[in-house]
Order: C-alpha cells, then sequence, then structure tokens
C-alpha cells in the first residue's frame, strides 16, 4: 500500500536528508541513478515538438517555447519537464470530500509537479495556501518541486516534501529527480492530481516498474491509456 507522505513524517525517525534517500532509492532501484538526466536528454525535442502543436491553447507553452533553441542545457530541461503534464489529457479525480468530482486544470496539474511561487519570503505561505486548497479537496500535499523566477531561468529551485521539510537544490531537472527518488523511496503516493504525469516519468525516463502500478491502471484505465499513448512517441 502507498502511504501518506504525513504518515511516513510521523513514522519515521531519520534524519531528513534527501541525500539518505537518494542512498535508500539506489538500493531499491540499483542502475538506476542516472537515467532521468540520459532520458530526459534524449527525450527533450520530442517534448517540445509536441508541447509546440498545443501552443495556440495554452499562451504560457507559447511564451517558453517560442525561442527554444537559443536557450542553454539547463534552461531547455526545465522547459521539457514544465511542459510535460500540458501533453497529457485532463482526466477527472474523484473529490473524496462529498459526490462532486474535481476536475483539474493543467495548471493545477502542473504545479503538483512543477510550483512556480511569487517569492522567497512567500514560499511557505504559498506552500500553505496549497494544502489548504487541497485539503478543501479531500487531498493531501505530497513532494513537489518549487521556484521562483521564471521557469527558463529560476532564482531559486526548492524540493519541497512538506511544510515543515523543503531542500533547496541548483536546478529544476535536479529537483524532479530528487523529488521522484524521495516518492519512490519513501513508498508514497503521487501528488493526486499530477499522478499520470509522475506515472510517465516513472516508465519513461526511469524506465521503473513497481507492484503498485497493476492497481493503479486497474483503477486508472483513462489515464494509463493517455499514459501509453504519451510513452510510445518518448524513446
Amino acid at each position: 500500500m502507498k502511504l501518506k507522505l504525513s504518515w511516513w513524517i510521523g513514522a519515521s525517525n531519520r534524519m531528513w536528508t534527501f541525500s539518505k534517500l537518494e542512498q535508500d532509492f539506489n538500493i531499491l532501484h540499483p542502475n538506476h541513478e542516472s537515467s532521468f538526466d540520459n532520458a530526459l536528454f534524449r527525450n527533450r525535442d520530442q517534448i517540445f515538438i509536441l508541447g509546440s502543436k498545443l501552443t495556440s491553447r495554452y499562451g504560457e507553452l507559447k511564451t517558453i517555447l517560442k525561442d527554444i533553441e537559443k536557450l542553454g542545457e539547463n534552461a531547455k530541461d526545465s522547459v521539457a519537464l514544465y511542459t510535460l503534464p500540458y501533453l497529457l489529457p485532463t482526466a477527472s479525480t474523484l473529490k473524496k470530500k462529498g459526490s462532486k468530482q474535481w476536475k483539474p486544470s493543467k495548471t493545477e496539474i502542473r504545479d503538483g509537479l512543477i510550483f512556480k511561487v511569487s517569492s522567497t519570503p512567500n514560499l511557505q505561505s504559498d506552500i500553505l495556501g496549497r494544502v489548504k486548497k487541497l485539503e478543501e479537496l479531500g487531498c493531501t500535499l505530497q513532494p513537489f518541486v518549487a521556484f521562483v523566477g521564471e521557469i527558463v531561468d529560476p532564482k531559486e529551485v526548492f524540493v519541497v516534501v512538506s511544510t515543515k521539510y523543503k531542500y533547496k537544490v541548483e536546478s529544476i531537472s535536479r529537483a524532479v529527480d530528487i523529488c521522484f527518488k524521495i516518492i519512490q523511496a519513501t513508498n508514497v503516493e503521487y501528488q493526486s492530481e499530477s499522478k499520470d504525469v509522475w506515472l510517465v516519468i516513472q516508465r519513461g525516463f526511469y524506465n521503473i516498474r513497481t507492484s503498485f502500478d497493476y492497481n493503479f491502471e486497474k483503477d486508472y484505465d483513462y489515464v494509463n491509456h493517455n499514459v501509453k499513448n504519451l510513452l510510445h512517441v518518448l524513446r
């Protein structure tokens, strides 16, 4: 059973450093230390091609992909990951409080992976705002990436494990890599509104399958179909 992160934090007496959790990930999934970087570089251009077909629908994609060939390597990595959530069709997520369904927007799906905060001093308040919104929807906060500035040139990047544990790292791609490894090492759930994007990262970038994937696919056939379609065009 996948866990809520709040349960894991409460049950664990370990010192919370992502380097220790990376070590745990490497034990669980040997020979996958560099899988993400290699796959991101290999699939970046394909993500840009797919994203360029959606620029008429999403103004932000048009802005960040307009001069993509002029960007440096780190910026291209960041833009590719920021584009990824737009490539999957939006699916409804059952609201746990009440009978209504929540259909997250592309922005909400993206924020569950990579979240832009207004400023470094507002990091904590912006995170608490996300927590409040998720609680109203009957969801919990799971690990995600946050940044200050613009995606092509972020001023600061953080891995947000919880409202208490946040780690400053050097780049968006490094943050996504660490975030994924923390999720796997602690056996916690993906952020609910972004779980299909995380599954693409798991399968397409790390080539990892787990015993929990079958239940995910069984319960969310529509998501799995979308994931398969995207993975088909990624190498």
